[in-house]
């Protein structure tokens, strides 16, 4: 019959247009897709490398700040007598440093722990480096034991903070 063959070869073409309609709405999806999986793997190997970065410039901080104020660690022959804080200081900058230009890659909330872990950590060298120099011109038992408690509070509190960002940091990295 000419009229059922004449529909169903609209019909036909009807649907067939609808599939290549379907489909090129399903590649123009597929790619939009694909784009922001890229933009999110980049992102997260960014994060994940500042984060790595990061953590490895606070343990050298940290080693640093502990020679500093270790009542063990000797400056020896040939080195400055400043050489330990300088050290201090130079890694703290370094830290700080890379922190200030990566800190778009962390989340608020750590971005704080992260401002508030450097501002303890300065505060301890600058103390520190105030109660060493007081010493030098005065030792009498206060300020020794003031610098005895300081150690403590520091070692304490670089441990503490540093445990706690390194969770955060495996976290970002997906090792938990």
């Amino acid at each position: 019959d000419f009229c059922s063959d004449a529909i169903s070869a609209s019909t036909r073409s009807a649907c067939r247009t609808k599939i290549i309609i379907f489909l090129i709405l399903r590649i123009r999806l597929d790619l939009k897709i694909f784009k922001k999986q890229t933009r999110f793997s980049k992102l997260h190997e960014k994060k994940c490398e500042s984060a790595g970065v990061l953590f490895s410039k606070f343990q050298k901080m940290k080693w640093a700040v502990g020679r500093y104020i270790s009542p063990y660690e000797k400056i020896y022959e040939g080195e400055p007598s400043n050489k330990k804080i300088v050290d201090s200081y130079q890694a703290f900058w370094e830290a700080y440093e890379y922190f200030q230009c990566n800190i778009i890659y962390f989340e608020p909330k750590l971005r704080d722990d992260i401002y508030s872990f450097f501002k303890s950590v300065r505060g301890n060298i600058d103390m520190y480096a105030q109660f060493k120099e007081d010493y030098e011109h005065n030792k009498n038992h206060e300020l020794c034991q003031n610098m005895r408690d300081l150690i403590t509070k520091s070692d304490s509190l670089l441990d503490e903070i540093s445990e706690k960002l390194e969770l955060d940091f495996r976290k970002i990295i997906g090792n938990q």
